[in-house]
């Protein structure tokens, strides 16, 4: 063998070690909510400070509720997470004759009032704030939130 064969053989598994640094995953962190370990870059940012944007595995089919209000349509619900200040975070999925409809729902178990954040024909756009997002309203208005709190808040 000539001297300096080898050289590029060494050469190979040093670039693909530092290659493969480069491109792993960050360090994973526990899930507040689960405790299991989640990338730091797979969370998404939150909505606005204080606000926990919810993390939906996205082949997640969500729970049935019940929602007699709207015979015409299934509902799952595919997150239902507490929020600081004791409100609830739901995130609805619709099937109906009309398509599939995503709704991301601020819910006041304790003051009976609701309000839209986000909504769209995927999760995806359902997670990002409506334009303009409107004060609570009694759920007395909108009696498919209302169907979703019975759900949704704890008994």
């Amino acid at each position: 063998m000539r001297p300096g064969m080898n050289r590029p053989l060494l050469a190979i598994p040093i670039a693909l070690a530092l290659g493969a640094a480069a491109c792993s995953d960050p360090e994973p962190v526990p899930d507040r909510r689960t405790g299991s370990a989640v990338a730091e870059a797979a969370r998404p940012p939150a909505a606005e400070p204080g606000r926990l944007r919810p993390t939906i595995a996205s082949n997640y089919q969500g729970e049935f509720a019940a929602v007699p209000s709207d015979p015409d349509a299934s509902y799952r619900v595919l997150a239902n997470d507490a929020l600081p200040g004791g409100t609830r975070q739901v995130v609805s999925r619709r099937d109906g004759r009309d398509g599939t409809r995503y709704v991301r729902w601020e819910i006041d178990c304790a003051g009976g009032s609701y309000r839209r954040l986000g909504d769209g024909p995927s999760v995806d756009r359902a997670l990002d704030d409506l334009p303009e997002i409107a004060p609570p309203a009694p759920m007395t208005g909108e009696p498919i939130a209302a169907d979703l709190a019975r759900y949704a808040c704890p008994a």
